[in-house]
């Protein structure tokens, strides 16, 4: 494969010409194309390279969820699908009015999916190999001065988009704590220690995991690197709950303050 030129802000339309060259001449099926450019084997199957199993913790009240974090590990999210899914999308939706000023934004953007090796970028004309491929639409969501989120709208064209056509019978459960219980954590830790420094780890999720179309030059980008190709907030989820356990077995070993175990969120 083409060396990419990792000092350019420009979609790489080499590497974009290569894989989809190799994609025609191979005629691999969409799952076996990306376990091909993931490197996948059978030895070593990860999708995300970057996850591990973990052991079972053999006293915490999440041990149930571990299982099901280390089968991600191997085999990526595996979606499942209502009866009512057609076998392939019969109008590709356009992309929503939004992008129409963050054109290069947009490039950009997919320059570095593509850059890390998380988007597999190809020419549109492979989507004719992989009729089982759903396009969903994309958007642009305002973040302060001079940036923005691209946003890829799993819930668009209503009553035929992924989300429609998902069966979420399978996803772990989830719950949400309310800002309250931050409140709360903040106003414990305040009573409790008036005069130490409180700090509050914040995080951010910059993008989704799904499939994506450009506009002017026709690429389609399918990210390919991450828990799987479809990733629900339900699975994000599973995540926070086992880091949580991880973190909440542990303390603090150095402070004179508080020596407790840490605290989820």
């Amino acid at each position: 494969m083409p060396d990419l030129d990792v000092g350019s802000e420009a979609i790489d339309t080499n590497q974009v010409g290569f894989l989809s060259m190799l994609a025609h001449h191979s005629q691999l099926s969409l799952p076996n194309f990306i376990r091909l450019f993931r490197n996948q084997s059978s030895s070593d199957s990860r999708p995300n390279k970057a996850l591990f199993e973990l052991p079972v913790p053999p006293n915490s009240k999440r041990a149930h969820l571990f299982p099901h974090w280390n089968s991600i590990v191997r085999s990526g999210v595996q979606p499942r699908w209502r009866s009512t899914k057609p076998s392939s999308q019969t109008t590709r939706p356009p992309n929503h009015n939004s992008i129409a000023s963050h054109t290069a934004s947009i490039r950009r953007h997919i320059r570095t999916g593509q850059r890390d090796g998380r988007f597999l970028v190809l020419h549109e004309s492979v989507l004719k190999l992989w009729p089982e491929v759903f396009i969903s639409p994309i958007g642009i969501a305002e973040k302060g001065d001079n940036d923005t989120r691209l946003i890829n709208d799993y819930s668009y064209p209503r009553g035929c988009s992924v989300n429609d056509f998902t069966d979420d019978g399978n996803f772990p459960s989830i719950s949400y704590n309310p800002p309250g219980d931050i409140a709360r954590r903040i106003h414990k830790l305040r009573t409790e220690h008036p005069n130490a420094e409180m700090l509050l780890m914040l995080g951010d999720i910059p993008q989704r995991f799904g499939t994506c179309r450009s506009t002017k030059t026709r690429y389609t980008c399918s990210r390919s690197f991450s828990m799987a190709t479809w990733l629900s907030t339900c699975h994000v989820a599973l995540a926070g709950a086992v880091i949580n356990d991880l973190y909440e077995s542990r303390g603090p070993t150095t402070s004179s303050v508080d020596s407790s175990n840490f605290v989820g969120n």
